[in-house]
């Protein structure tokens, strides 16, 4: 069988998984992807064999880490071995280019390591140190020294790989701010001074001059300008995320922005007439929380309450309904008006309004000054008078003289009543809206913790039931007949015996039904368990499994559900567990649950945990166990011994081994076990800058 898939809620008895998909180990209140009540361990693994000295490109460089026995993945804590002189280390190859990866180097040789800072050359095996200079330790045979590092595939911010020094334990500082720091020993009360070439220790202040006597308290000076500030110490890893704290008392208001600019006026409509401003209705009481409703005026506020402490999320309740829009409150009293925009672009030219009525016609201008009259023409020859006839009929009008030049224009009329004005324009269509602004870049991902240790290895099975007995061994071989005894007279025949009773059970009516005994009779109807021949249900008559109490299949977070030859079993009850083992005994021995199987590849599941609504679909993982021995909690694909998608919170122990990792409340620090002594991960408990000598 590929998988073997139970749908349990415990890993063992201190192990639990809450509905926040949340891991504890020691509680059962996780308030983090994984919550360890108690100490994390980081095993050891396989010492690195170095050599006296060391060059880039030579010995101590590209140095490969060892793999955990029988994976291809590396530890997180190492000795260094080999060394009978002081030996420097110049480049970590990669593994596999896990970004984010951080491991532990400790040096107990008793002989000087220098890391040396290789970011310039931009190679994947490259070590980028705090100060950007060599790092020297002070090892001895009684006190050793220890680095840890991350992998970072933008180690120098130029986008080339390396693993980036993050803590230093028992190493002495040769750089400030990338200059050298004399090696020279201090004597008491010296204090680190820039020559102009290096930093070295020297004295302040000359011998001191015989005392004066002590004159009147003269007023006191003015402060003096503060001092520069002190280099900045290398940052240690984030600590866990405290508390969430009260909310503070809100600031006063920002002051008001300055008004953006004033868009282009559109066309101005025609003015309505502006109505009167209704009267602001009272604000409602505050209504207990219901289903959303419609939307009501809005309540009087009321006065900030203290924040309470956060208490543990609880699921995600599903999304009410959006309730129906409320009526539109009144509208409010025109406000001030704003500053005057700019004047948008003149309209067109609006169409020609109606002609009005003709004015009223102007007086008759004065008459224009005649003409100078044309030249009269030749008198004729006379002619004989003749007898007078009779009188003629009016002869034929001349032609008319030339126009004399026109007289000067009269004087305008009055201007007559203006026209009625036309009817305002219908106003233009309102402009598009701008494009909305891109959404801004998200933010660099930043690196991820380092992996935790392998789990705590769960508790062994019950032991099975006892085997069957065993076969009879052959019967013996029979001893020799003994001699025929003589025949006996023939009895008499005996009466007949009574009838016996009939069948204690009946044929039955459903296929696959298993009779009962209800303390009276066979039960030979009961839907409680269905037998086919194949498979056996309990309260169902089409198992899913080769025992099942559901027809419906269960699939896990990768997809894959039951056969014919599994087990399944599927509840819909409150407050209780879908499957609950018990082992009584409280001997050395005894177990809880075990689960086996034959495939060890980072494909097989050993375990899988995971969340959903429908037991026929494919959930959200919340941890997984694989075949390879990784396990992974909000990770589905596992890359090391155990991949958090979150927080990890640790506790205290006061009995470790070798590379346990516990938090010490009392220095507020990270500390990790060397099998020796614990050493602070964080550097917080060793770091100075002044040279002091007892």
């Amino acid at each position: 069988m590929r998988k073997i898939f139970i749908l349990v809620t415990m890993l063992a008895a201190a192990n639990l998984l809450s509905a926040q998909k949340n891991v504890g180990i020691g509680t059962n209140a996780p308030i983090t992807k994984l919550d360890v009540n108690g100490a994390l361990a980081l095993r050891e693994g396989v010492a690195i064999s170095l050599s006296n000295g060391g060059a880039r490109g030579g010995a101590n460089d590209n140095i490969t880490l060892p793999y955990i026995t029988g994976t291809t993945d590396i530890s997180s804590y190492y000795h260094i071995t080999g060394p009978t002189a002081a030996f420097s280390l110049y480049g970590i190859a990669a593994v596999n280019g896990s970004d984010g990866e951080i491991i532990t180097l400790v040096n107990n040789t008793g002989y000087t390591m220098t890391i040396v800072n290789t970011t310039s050359s931009g190679a994947g095996d490259s070590i980028i140190t705090q100060t950007g200079g060599n790092l020297v330790d002070n090892a001895s045979p009684t006190e050793g020294s220890s680095v840890t590092m991350q992998y970072s595939k933008n180690a120098n911010g130029t986008g080339n790989p390396g693993w980036v020094v993050l803590t230093t334990q028992n190493f002495r500082i040769t750089n400030l701010q990338g200059n050298p720091v004399s090696n020279t020993t201090p004597s008491t009360n010296q204090v680190l001074q820039w020559n102009g070439t290096s930093w070295v220790p020297s004295s302040v202040t000359g011998s001191p001059g015989p005392s004066g006597p002590s004159g009147a308290t003269g007023t006191a000076g003015a402060t003096g300008p503060s001092g520069p500030s002190g280099l900045a110490g290398a940052t240690g890893p984030s600590g866990p995320s405290g508390g969430t704290g009260l909310i503070g008392a809100t600031g006063p208001s920002g002051p008001s922005g300055g008004t953006g600019l004033t868009g282009a006026t559109g066309p101005s409509g025609p003015s309505g007439g502006t109505g009167l401003t209704g009267a602001t209705g009272p604000s409602g009481p505050s209504g207990g929380t219901g289903l959303t409703g419609a939307t009501g005026p809005s309540g009087p506020s009321g006065g900030t309450g203290l924040t309470g402490a956060t208490g543990p999320s609880g699921p995600s309740g599903g999304t009410g309904l959006t309730g129906a829009t409320g009526p539109s409150g009144p509208s409010g009293a025109t406000g001030l008006s704003g500053a005057t925009g700019p004047s948008g672009p003149s309209g067109g030219t609006g169409l020609t309004g109606a002609t009005g009525p003709s004015g009223p016609s102007g007086g008759t201008g004065l008459t224009g000054a005649t003409g100078p009259s044309g030249p009269s023409g030749g008198t004729g020859l006379t002619g004989a008078t003749g007898p007078s006839g009779p009188s003629g009929g009016t002869g034929l009008t001349g032609a008319t003289g030339p126009s004399g030049p026109s007289g000067g224009t009269g004087l305008t009329g009055a201007t007559g009543p203006s026209g009625p004005s036309g009817g305002t324009g219908l106003t233009g269509a309102t402009g598009p809206s701008g494009p909305s602004g891109g959404t801004g870049l998200t933010g660099a991902t930043g690196p991820s913790g380092p992996s935790g240790g392998t789990g705590l290895t769960g508790a062994t099975g019950p032991s099975g039931p006892s085997g069957a007995t065993g076969l009879t061994g052959p019967t013996g071989a029979s001893g020799p007949s003994g001699a025929t005894g003589a025949t006996g007279p023939s009895g008499a025949t005996g009466a007949s015996g009574p009838s016996g009773p009939s069948g204690l059970l009946t044929n039955g009516t459903t296929t696959g039904v298993t009779p009962y005994w209800n303390g009276t009779s066979w039960v030979v109807s009961s839907t409680n368990i269905y037998n086919d021949g194949a498979s056996i249900g309990i309260g169902t008559a089409s198992p899913t499994a080769q025992l099942s109490n559901t027809a419906t299949n269960i699939v896990g977070s990768d997809g894959y559900g039951l056969t014919t030859t599994s087990l399944g079993w599927a509840i819909n009850t409150n407050s209780a567990y879908a499957i609950g083992f018990y082992n009584a005994s409280t001997g050395s021995s005894a177990q809880g649950l075990a689960v086996k199987i034959a495939g060890t590849a980072s494909t097989n599941r050993l375990l899988d945990l995971s969340t959903g609504s429908s037991q026929a679909t494919a959930g959200t993982s919340v941890m997984v166990v694989t075949g390879a021995g990784t396990v992974g909690i909000g990770v589905t694909s596992p890359a090391q011994a155990l991949d958090v998608n979150g927080a990890i919170h640790l506790g205290s122990t006061s009995t470790p081994t070798t590379g346990t990792v516990r938090w010490n409340s009392t220095l507020n620090d990270f500390e990790g076990y060397d099998g020796v002594r614990w050493i602070s991960l964080t550097g917080l408990q060793d770091r100075t800058l002044i040279y002091t000598k007892d």
